[in-house]
């Protein structure tokens, strides 16, 4: 589902991730299912082409999004944060399956290491076909029909023309034969649009050279991003680029839903480490606390003890001290 909703946190997408057991809750090939207020798909997936902030998210971003929730449901999880599946934007940057929203600016980002490399492209389905008016189609998806205008009389809206070139478009950049470039693509810039990996940059506007370094185009105020901006991993705010998650992934498992001794004791099996890790902790930190305060304890009894004991022995002194065995006399001669 396509929407303009935005989400909370950040979130930009939402997905059910497959599980690889028949029958289970969550992906492409989930069964129908049934909860408290009646039945349910786990087949779907959501992308939103409103960030949080309310910015709007680019098309090649939101397309990016789009792919990483299909992944999703088709059984892929987040890349793990290793150099070799979320590589630096030096090696090109991450791929589409990271945890972080991708821009699309970086070699890597539509793409995955376990995909094919791409033998052929084509528009469409690959056919240029002529339609009822006369006019030949220039690509199936792409670019207008050739002399395509409103005549005023017809109900269908018909193709829009392209505007004049370096008329400004989406972020400040131009547009040129019918496409809007970026700002760092324009003729008078002619580089390539990138993001800025540091923190301290990463809300001004940011080119890619030819030697492959990406960085700000100028640090004057007027290149700082505009509020709702896409910036690397978030959105920029107040020249500050607040980070936010490509989606949220439910893992939603039979064991859950279904809930017999089969699966429990697969359910166990799958994560004894866990569960061991869990119960030692369970046991260990109540256990840990009682015998803190039963030292505790012990400490002080034994320091009352030792208090009493001194005191005892003071007393005795004092008491043979004036109370002497000898007679009176010889109490005298002894002082």
């Amino acid at each position: 589902l396509f929407t303009a909703q935005p989400f909370e946190n950040g979130v930009l997408g939402l997905a059910y991730i497959s599980s690889p057991e028949l029958n289970s809750a969550g992906g492409i090939c989930s069964v129908q299912n049934r909860d408290r207020f009646g039945i349910v798909y786990y087949n779907t997936a959501l992308s939103s082409a409103k960030a949080t902030h309310g910015g709007t998210v680019v098309t090649r971003e939101a397309d990016l999004v789009t792919a990483h929730e299909l992944g999703h449901n088709w059984g892929a999880t987040h890349d793990d944060m290793s150099v070799e599946c979320s590589p630096p934007y030096s090696l090109g940057g991450s791929y589409v399956m990271n945890t972080f929203s991708v821009s699309g600016y970086d070699e890597n980002n539509d793409v995955g290491i376990c995909f094919e490399p791409e033998m052929s492209s084509f528009c469409g389905n690959g056919r240029v076909e002529n339609d009822t008016n006369g006019f030949v189609e220039e690509c199936d998806v792409g670019g207008l029909l050739s002399g395509a205008v409103d005549n005023g009389k017809s109900g269908e809206c018909p193709e829009p023309g392209f505007v004049k070139d370096g008329t400004p478009c989406i972020e400040d950049g131009e547009c040129r034969n019918g496409h809007c470039l970026s700002f760092c693509e324009r003729p008078s810039v002619n580089k390539k649009p990138c993001m800025c990996s540091k923190e301290a940059d990463a809300c001004l506007r940011c080119c890619r050279s030819e030697n492959g370094t990406c960085e700000p185009y100028s640090r004057d105020a007027k290149y700082v991003l505009k509020d709702g901006t896409r910036c690397i991993h978030g959105t920029c705010r107040r020249a500050v680029c607040i980070k936010e998650v490509a989606d949220v992934v439910s893992h939603l498992w039979n064991i859950i839903e279904n809930l017999d001794e089969t699966n429990f004791w697969k359910f166990v099996g799958d994560n004894l480490v866990g569960i061991i890790l869990s119960i030692v902790l369970l046991i260990w930190i109540p256990a840990s606390i009682l015998v803190h305060r039963i030292d505790k304890a012990r400490e002080a009894a034994a320091s009352a003890e030792s208090e009493n004991r001194i005191q005892v022995v003071g007393e005795k002194s004092i008491y043979k001290y004036i109370n002497p065995c000898d007679t009176s006399e010889n109490s005298d001669s002894h002082h």
